[in-house]
């Protein structure tokens, strides 16, 4: 893979990892949505920028959710992982595990701290990687929330 292309890989991982973090921040606060749903898409949001970060730098790595073997891989690169790249590696559960088991078998997800975790780590890929990557689009306040003001 040409240097160009591996760039607009990264890019593209990038965007969807911050999709799944924009999915994430709407459905934070939503009691009504399991666990498990915003545990996979904070872990897949974490995959896809430490998978960025590695595409980036040419580093070849196997088809895995396990944040812990990606963030090996990124040591190997000669890069060291931040206390939210080591507080990531919790996350993995969420890919398929903790999908599937029993919810009263795994302990409730803290939706902020990993909303934190996800923000971090990609904010740290993009700078690491040097990506011109806009974030997704946050959600707006819809038309009843807002208030007039004089002069409108």
């Amino acid at each position: 893979m040409s240097k160009r292309d591996e760039q607009d890989v990264a890019n593209a991982l990038l965007a969807k990892a911050g999709s799944d973090e924009a999915g994430l921040r709407a459905l934070a606060d939503k009691s009504d949505v399991p666990d498990h749903v915003a545990g996979f898409l904070a872990q897949q949001a974490i995959e896809k920028a430490l998978k960025a970060v590695l595409t980036a730098r040419d580093m070849p790595f196997e088809r895995s959710h396990d944040i812990d073997y990606l963030c090996d891989l990124i040591e190997g690169a000669g890069l060291d992982l931040t206390p939210e790249l080591k507080a990531a590696v919790a996350l993995t559960p969420w890919a398929v595990e903790f999908r599937y088991a029993d919810p009263y078998d795994v302990a409730p997800l803290d939706r902020t701290e990993a909303l934190m975790t996800v923000t971090a780590v990609r904010e740290w890929a993009t700078k690491t990687i040097g990506a011109q990557v806009a974030t997704e689009p946050r959600l707006t306040s819809s038309p009843e929330d807002e208030t007039p003001t004089a002069g409108r």
